[in-house]
């Protein structure tokens, strides 16, 4: 699997994200929420700790719910 897209940056999106991607099994990760600071400072946040856990899948976030495009998975993790 390449990329998964999750709908929802909140705690459980935030969680998932962290789940897939110190796993190592997906290339990128992507947060999006309506809230688009928010779901990009979630992503830097997890890109950062790729270091200390030793993963090398990319994470970004954004608002654009248009990018969800092209993903062959979509987590909705938002109420």
């Amino acid at each position: 699997m390449s990329r998964v897209a999750i709908v929802g940056a909140g705690d459980l999106g935030g969680a998932i994200a962290q789940a897939l991607a110190a796993r190592d099994r997906v290339s990128a990760v992507l947060l999006i929420d309506s809230a688009g600071k928010v779901a990009a400072g979630k992503a830097l946040d997890l890109r950062q700790s790729g270091a200390i856990d030793r993963f090398a899948c990319r994470l970004d976030g954004t608002e654009d719910f248009s990018a969800v495009t092209g993903a062959p998975v979509c987590v909705v993790a938002d109420r």
